[in-house]
């Protein structure tokens, strides 16, 4: 249906992946994400058993741009199905057909994921890049009698790609920190116009709270300059879970976040929606550069 300035569509999304060895019966996206380049709308998700079957893949989907800014009809550009999970589509602020994805897989390495050519012959390339070593983030206490926040795993959560470079993150364990405590990890990766040349990683850091405070949950941007800001998830035995904040410049020695992690919001209370042993705080959180000044950064959490 259309209307002035929204118009909502209605896709059907069921997949039988019988065909390409992925699984039996009908499954359905989960985990939904969506990014956004001059030339169509790409929606990835995790697929799985709708009520019934085996497998679970990702798939990712591209609907031509145009025709949705003016209400016309959703046509489909490309769809692929194949094995991983949590692909995430960045968001784009450069010109370009090329989309990019990223993915985290092992314990040392995010892949990137190219798609080419969407509107002519569409193709996806990937490449691993190596990163320092993380480990999947461990549940999150709480202060008071409640379960600990389930982190949801070191899927990546948030990227976007601007001035040839993609900014992505996630909740990790770092190994080489060793409290036990998760920090929300952050890359910074120059695409280099992959597929035509291998991307090559600029600089990482983590966002570490300090003493019996957990950071997950990441959400990331950045701004014209390079400047880069942060908001994630914050929690620990002492406190309710609240949601905090954090930033670099483009000057900043690479790898670090300078500006001292600041309390967004502050838990008022115990958090506990316990599905089955899990205590799910979250998936999504949020930050966004403000286009009228592209300066101002907007982040979104719960507490």
């Amino acid at each position: 249906s259309s209307g002035t300035d929204w118009h909502k569509y209605k896709l059907d999304f069921t997949h039988y992946p019988e065909e390409l060895g992925l699984g039996l019966e009908a499954h359905f996206p989960d985990y939904e994400k969506l990014g956004v380049n001059d030339d169509a709308i790409f929606v990835s998700g995790n697929y799985y058993p709708i009520t019934k079957g085996t497998g679970k893949y990702v798939g990712i989907t591209a609907i031509d741009k145009v025709p949705l800014l003016s209400g016309g009809p959703a046509n489909l550009l490309y769809q692929e199905f194949f094995a991983g999970k949590s692909v995430f589509p960045l968001n784009q602020f450069d010109s370009g057909s090329t989309q990019y994805f990223a993915e985290a897989t092992g314990d040392t390495t995010l892949r990137i994921h190219a798609v080419t050519d969407v509107l002519t012959d569409p193709q996806r390339e990937t490449f691993d890049l190596d990163v320092p070593q993380y480990e999947s983030p461990v549940p999150v206490p709480q202060l008071g009698d409640f379960t600990p926040a389930d982190p949801v795993g070191s899927r990546i959560m948030t990227g976007v790609w601007r001035d040839g470079s993609a900014w992505v993150a996630h909740g990790i364990l770092d190994p080489a920190i060793g409290d036990g405590e998760n920090v929300a990890r952050w890359y910074e990766v120059a695409t280099n116009n992959f597929p035509e040349a291998e991307p090559t990683l600029v600089q990482s850091g983590n966002v570490d709270p300090g003493p019996d405070l957990h950071a997950w949950m990441p959400a990331i941007a950045a701004d014209g300059a390079g400047n880069m800001a942060i908001g994630f998830a914050l929690g620990g035995p002492n406190q309710y879970l609240g949601a905090g904040f954090t930033g670099r410049l483009a000057t900043d020695p690479l790898g670090e976040t300078v500006l001292p992690v600041a309390e967004l919001a502050a838990g008022e209370g115990g958090y506990s929606l316990v599905s089955g042993t899990r205590n799910r705080w979250g998936d999504y959180t949020g930050m966004v550069i403000d286009p009228s000044d592209d300066t101002t950064f907007w982040v979104m959490n719960e507490y």
